[in-house]
Protein backbone atom coordinates (compact mmCIF):
# COMPACT_ATOMS: atom_id res chain seq x y z
CA UNK A 1 0.00 0.00 0.00
CA UNK A 2 1.43 2.92 -0.68
CA UNK A 3 1.34 6.49 0.87
CA UNK A 4 -1.48 8.17 -1.17
CA UNK A 5 -3.66 5.16 -0.34
CA UNK A 6 -2.96 5.25 3.64
CA UNK A 7 -3.92 9.22 3.26
CA UNK A 8 -7.26 8.47 1.31
CA UNK A 9 -8.11 6.26 3.81
CA UNK A 10 -7.32 8.26 6.45
CA UNK A 11 -9.60 11.02 5.40
CA UNK A 12 -12.33 8.36 4.94
CA UNK A 13 -11.78 7.51 8.25
CA UNK A 14 -11.99 10.93 9.93
CA UNK A 15 -15.21 11.61 7.86
CA UNK A 16 -16.72 8.18 9.15
CA UNK A 17 -15.68 9.20 12.99
CA UNK A 18 -17.41 12.54 12.30
CA UNK A 19 -20.13 11.23 10.90
CA UNK A 20 -20.13 8.55 13.71
CA UNK A 21 -20.23 11.71 16.48
CA UNK A 22 -22.51 13.30 14.81
CA UNK A 23 -24.80 10.60 14.32
CA UNK A 24 -24.34 9.82 18.66
CA UNK A 25 -25.34 13.41 19.13
CA UNK A 26 -28.43 13.69 16.69
CA UNK A 27 -29.35 10.17 18.30
CA UNK A 28 -29.34 11.40 22.17
CA UNK A 29 -30.93 14.66 21.63
CA UNK A 30 -33.71 12.46 19.61
CA UNK A 31 -34.42 10.05 22.69
CA UNK A 32 -34.24 12.96 25.56
CA UNK A 33 -37.39 14.10 23.11
CA UNK A 34 -38.69 10.77 23.53
CA UNK A 35 -38.51 10.74 27.41
CA UNK A 36 -39.79 14.16 27.57
CA UNK A 37 -43.45 13.17 25.92
CA UNK A 38 -43.03 9.95 27.48
CA UNK A 39 -44.12 9.94 30.97
CA UNK A 40 -41.77 7.04 32.52
CA UNK A 41 -43.12 4.25 34.64
CA UNK A 42 -40.76 1.39 35.65
CA UNK A 43 -43.69 -1.02 35.78
CA UNK A 44 -44.54 -0.67 31.81
CA UNK A 45 -41.57 -0.75 29.97
CA UNK A 46 -42.82 -1.70 26.31
CA UNK A 47 -45.27 1.23 25.21
CA UNK A 48 -47.33 1.78 21.62
CA UNK A 49 -47.56 4.87 19.72
CA UNK A 50 -49.10 4.47 16.47
CA UNK A 51 -47.23 2.34 14.56
CA UNK A 52 -44.14 2.18 16.82
CA UNK A 53 -43.40 0.02 19.54
CA UNK A 54 -40.88 1.68 22.31
CA UNK A 55 -39.20 0.12 25.02
CA UNK A 56 -37.93 2.35 27.69
CA UNK A 57 -35.83 0.45 29.88
CA UNK A 58 -34.63 2.71 33.53
CA UNK A 59 -31.32 2.00 35.16
CA UNK A 60 -29.47 2.72 38.41
CA UNK A 61 -26.10 2.56 39.03
CA UNK A 62 -24.92 1.06 41.87
CA UNK A 63 -21.38 1.80 43.10
CA UNK A 64 -19.31 -0.32 45.66
CA UNK A 65 -16.88 0.79 47.98
CA UNK A 66 -14.75 -1.80 48.72
CA UNK A 67 -13.44 -0.57 51.42
CA UNK A 68 -16.76 0.15 53.44
CA UNK A 69 -18.02 -3.15 52.46
CA UNK A 70 -14.91 -4.73 53.57
CA UNK A 71 -15.42 -3.36 56.89
CA UNK A 72 -18.97 -4.28 57.13
CA UNK A 73 -18.46 -7.86 56.51
CA UNK A 74 -15.68 -7.56 59.43
CA UNK A 75 -18.31 -5.78 61.48
CA UNK A 76 -21.72 -7.88 61.04
CA UNK A 77 -19.91 -11.23 60.42
CA UNK A 78 -21.85 -11.78 56.92
CA UNK A 79 -18.81 -12.92 54.81
CA UNK A 80 -20.71 -16.14 53.66
CA UNK A 81 -23.03 -13.11 51.84
CA UNK A 82 -20.47 -11.79 49.44
CA UNK A 83 -19.99 -14.30 47.04
CA UNK A 84 -23.69 -14.87 46.56
CA UNK A 85 -23.95 -10.66 46.40
CA UNK A 86 -21.11 -9.43 44.45
CA UNK A 87 -19.22 -10.40 41.35
CA UNK A 88 -15.58 -9.92 42.11
CA UNK A 89 -13.38 -9.17 38.80
CA UNK A 90 -9.56 -8.94 39.14
CA UNK A 91 -7.61 -6.42 37.17
CA UNK A 92 -4.25 -5.87 37.19
CA UNK A 93 -2.74 -2.39 38.59
CA UNK A 94 0.11 -2.24 35.33
CA UNK A 95 2.50 -0.18 37.25
CA UNK A 96 2.36 -2.14 40.66
CA UNK A 97 2.74 -5.28 38.07
CA UNK A 98 5.72 -3.73 36.73
CA UNK A 99 7.25 -3.60 40.15
CA UNK A 100 7.04 -7.10 40.94
CA UNK A 101 9.89 -9.70 40.77
CA UNK A 102 9.99 -12.03 38.30
CA UNK A 103 9.96 -15.03 40.05
CA UNK A 104 6.33 -13.89 41.77
CA UNK A 105 5.15 -12.92 37.89
CA UNK A 106 5.73 -16.49 36.77
CA UNK A 107 3.91 -18.02 39.12
CA UNK A 108 0.51 -15.48 38.94
CA UNK A 109 1.11 -15.47 35.31
CA UNK A 110 -0.60 -19.03 35.33
CA UNK A 111 -4.04 -17.38 35.70
CA UNK A 112 -3.88 -14.61 33.42
CA UNK A 113 -4.81 -15.06 29.45
CA UNK A 114 -2.92 -12.29 27.19
CA UNK A 115 -3.94 -11.68 23.87
CA UNK A 116 -3.75 -8.84 21.82
CA UNK A 117 -6.68 -5.92 22.10
CA UNK A 118 -7.75 -4.30 19.07
CA UNK A 119 -5.65 -1.14 18.11
CA UNK A 120 -6.75 2.31 18.18
CA UNK A 121 -6.32 4.77 15.77
CA UNK A 122 -6.10 8.55 15.88
CA UNK A 123 -6.08 10.91 13.36
CA UNK A 124 -3.76 13.86 14.70
CA UNK A 125 -4.77 17.18 13.38
CA UNK A 126 -2.05 19.46 11.92
CA UNK A 127 -1.22 22.83 13.63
Amino acid sequence: MNESEIDKISKLLKAAKIAESAAKEERISLEAQILSMVPFNENKKTQYFNDNKLKIVGRVTKKIDPEKLQEIVNEHDVRQYLRILFKWTPTIIESEWDLTPDNIKSIISKAITTKPGKPTITIIEEK
